[in-house]
């Protein structure tokens, strides 16, 4: 069980199908309110043409600027490949380097969980 609630937000286009399914999935696993936040838009300067990849620090950034309550976890959800997102996920334990840690975190402030690697 997780205490508090999470903030599901949709960086560029996410299917509304597959974000209702992960929705109801991590409200059945953790046992808390899942709450789905504004959708950020990618950017073109997130991109990185020489690795063909989203800058996985570039999403995390930009999931720093949504405002989390006290309590909330957020996990944004990205339908692209992106680097610096091992095993699909990337997390910013909110380190004053920029840098996402890699893995799966134990106790992080906010996630971005790599849709494309799932194909």
């Amino acid at each position: 069980m997780v205490s508090g609630f999470v903030i599901l937000v949709p960086i560029g286009e996410v299917s509304q199908d597959l974000i209702q399914w992960i929705r109801n999935a991590l409200t059945d696993a953790l046992g808390c309110d899942v709450i789905l936040g504004d959708v950020i838009p990618l950017s073109d300067s997130w991109y990185d043409d020489g690795r063909g990849q989203y800058r996985g620090t570039e999403l995390l950034r930009a999931l720093r600027g949504v405002p989390r309550p006290e309590h909330g976890r957020m996990l944004g959800l990205a339908d692209v490949d992106c680097s610096g997102v091992s095993n699909s996920f990337a997390r910013d334990g909110e380190k004053s380097d920029d840098e996402p840690m890699c893995g799966m975190p134990i106790n992080p402030a906010r996630w971005i969980f790599s849709l494309w690697s799932m194909r």
